[in-house]
């Protein structure tokens, strides 16, 4: 049985089983990772997994889980920024009775 050699920030380099290690293989490679629990504190370790880094994780027998990103990360993104202002004008909004319908309203309003 192969020994994968990781870090965890706590106790250092650990030794794991390809069993104990999840490998997120993403269909967008920027955004793939793989975790762990450390054998020694529990603590959960989180690290991006390139390319490289995968295929070492697959050939001591890590078997990846493929998952894609949601089409609305990807989407080009039109208008303004939020701002602070808008974030806080909306936790109002959200503290008023009828906060659902008065967005309703205004969004009817606007494609008028």
């Amino acid at each position: 049985m192969t020994i994968i050699k990781a870090e965890c920030p706590s106790c250092g380099e650990i030794d794991l089983k390809a069993d104990a290690v999840d490998l997120q293989w993403c269909s967008h490679a920027p955004a793939s990772y793989y975790c762990f629990a450390c054998p020694q504190c529990a603590t959960v370790v989180t690290k991006p997994a390139d390319g490289s880094v995968a295929q070492l994780l697959i050939s001591a027998g890590v078997r990846p889980t493929l998952w894609h990103l949601p089409q609305e990360v990807l989407e080009q993104k039109l208008g303004p920024a939020l701002t602070v202002d808008d974030l806080i004008d909306l936790h109002v909004l959200l503290e008023t009775e009828g906060w659902f319908d008065l967005l309703k309203s205004a969004s009817s309003q606007a494609a008028a």
